[in-house]
């Protein structure tokens, strides 16, 4: 498999820009810094970058699928953990 193109390795320091870190932080209220680095081959980043091919609209969907999950994991871990009580 070969290594990262430009345009994701365009991406991938797009993530970790302190000023995307503090707008996706903005959306983490009473969280710590999240950490945005994006692993080089991951397969969710690359499809969405090809797909959209605008490195803008491939973080926000990635982040925004993230958001997600941990929204769901954050309502779904009390009553995993609790037993349903």
């Amino acid at each position: 498999m070969s290594g990262p193109t430009p345009a994701t390795e365009d991406g991938l320091r797009a993530a970790e820009d302190p000023r995307f870190v503090r707008a996706l932080w903005g959306c983490l209220s009473g969280y710590p810094a999240p950490d945005t680095t994006i692993h080089p081959m991951d397969q969710m980043f690359l499809h969405s970058l090809a797909e959209h091919r605008d490195i803008g609209a491939a973080l926000s969907q990635y982040f925004n699928i993230a958001l997600v999950e941990l929204s769901s994991k954050l309502r779904w871990r009390p009553a995993l953990v609790e037993g349903g009580k």
